[in-house]
Order: structure tokens, then sequence, then C-alpha cells
């Protein structure tokens, strides 16, 4: 399972061991993650209830490892919910900037990239014609990098489609 994801996550808040997902039974499972709105709730039970029904064995010090899964899971649920709430201010702040149009207008530079591109820069706008590549030609002449390949500069077995 993917614990970067709430589902798996969310699982682990309410069983942590094989053995409380073995005692429950295969269809609560589901039923549980459904009633959480968990996306995809039956593959995320499917996957919990084979592999609890593999794993037999029971450790010293399961029980206090998993009340600390149970904190950790319901912690990190906790720390996403504030990230994505932090990206939608930064969102919010990013769009009423006078320099908004003209930072997302850059190819490659969306509402993420342009607000650190924003922050890093410090609102100094000069800096935008900066991203622009630079040649890394010597001498006096610039912009003279290597030529283009071209069909007739391929091997002979490359030059032709055929």
């Amino acid at each position: 399972m993917d614990l970067t994801n709430t589902g798996p996550l969310t699982l682990l808040t309410g069983y942590q061991t094989p053995a409380a997902i073995r005692r429950i039974g295969a269809n609560r499972p589901e039923t549980w993650l459904r009633n959480r709105h968990v996306v995809h709730p039956d593959r995320i039970a499917q996957i919990a209830i084979e592999a609890a029904e593999q794993q037999h064995i029971s450790l010293p010090g399961e029980k206090p490892a998993a009340q600390l899964v149970h904190t950790l899971a319901r912690e990190v649920i906790e720390l996403n919910q504030q990230v994505a709430e932090l990206d939608k201010d930064i969102e919010a702040r990013f769009r009423d900037h006078r320099a908004f149009g003209v930072i997302t207008s850059r190819p490659g530079l969306g509402i993420t990239l342009g607000a650190e591109f924003l922050a890093a820069t410090g609102g100094d706008m000069t800096l935008i014609g900066a991203s622009a590549p630079v040649p890394r030609d010597s001498g006096k002449i610039s912009g003279n990098g290597s030529p283009p390949a071209s069909a007739s500069a391929l091997p002979p077995d490359t030059a032709t489609c055929g």
C-alpha cells in the first residue's frame, strides 16, 4: 500500500495490525473506509485483507507500535490537510500579485513554480529575463552552439526512415 495516499492512512487510523483486520472480517474494512469517504475503498480493503491473511505472527511490543502507527497516521493526514490549505493560500496571494500574468505567461511557469520564482526573486521582475537560456560559447562569437544533426550527419542505417 502506498502510504502517501489518504486511503491507506485512513485505514491505519482504525486498524493497525493484521490481527485487527482479520478480526473484523472481509466486508467491514470496505464499509468502514467508504463511510470515511475514501477513494477506492474496495481496493484498499482487499489489499489489506490479503496482506492480513498472510501475516499470523504477533510480536512483543505490537500493541504500543499499533498505538504509535495510529497517532502518526492521524498526524500525517492532518499535516497533509494543512499543506493543502497553505497551497490554496499561496495560490490566492500569487493570483493577486501584480506580476501574476507576466510570470504565468512564461512557458513552464505555472502557479507553484511561479509563486516560488516570485518568492526567490523578492518580486524583482528584472530577473525574469534572467530565466532565458544562456549560450555557453567562448570567444567573441556567441550563439554558435553545435549545429543541429541532419539526416546526412546520421549513420547510414538511421539516415532514412525505411
